[in-house]
């Protein structure tokens, strides 16, 4: 019989011995909660990536689309310097270039301002420059547009092609 005694004593010291402690289960459980944060986080970022690719792809679409249709109103307002007349033609492109713009505004598309401006390489792209004695003029500052630049939402669609002036030093008073 005191073999069977200590046999169970055994038996149970084992068990005991088998079965986790409180502290590696809550060691165990600490564990798992930050595998699933991060899995979250993880998935929260991805998530987030996705939207913001998804966001970049419309934009740039849009970019694309809207560069192409720039040649379109520059043809508009080429016709519409050629044509002097009030006739019912060159109100017709009139009010095709009106809608033009209407639905650029929608996009956030807006001309850069050029004429009367310095020069930022940012926005404009210089074609020529011409010497002028004008003191009413600045070094740089923008005298002609060639082509208007556009911006999207803040960002460069096309830059204007510019004239700028120059200095003309040999006509300066001193």
């Amino acid at each position: 019989m005191t073999q069977q005694i200590t046999g169970n004593d055994e038996s149970a010291e084992a068990a005991e011995a088998a079965l986790p402690t409180l502290e590696s289960l809550q060691e165990q459980v600490e564990t798992l909660k930050t595998d699933v944060l991060r899995a979250y986080a993880d998935a929260e970022n991805t998530k987030r990536r996705v939207m913001q690719d998804a966001e970049k792809r419309e934009k740039y679409a849009v970019f694309n689309f809207a560069k192409e249709l720039l040649t379109v109103v520059d043809s508009l307002e080429r016709a519409l310097r050629a044509s002097t007349d009030g006739s019912a033609f060159r109100q017709g492109i009139q009010m095709t270039l009106d809608n033009f713009k209407a639905v650029f505004a929608k996009f956030k598309i807006t001309e850069i301002p050029s004429v009367g401006q310095v020069f930022d390489p940012e926005f404009h792209q210089v074609v020529s420059q011409v010497p002028t004695a004008d003191s009413k003029v600045t070094d740089g500052q923008i005298v002609e547009e060639l082509q208007r630049g556009y911006l999207i939402d803040g960002r460069v669609l096309r830059e204007a092609m510019v004239v700028v002036a120059k200095k003309d030093l040999d006509n300066e008073p001193v």
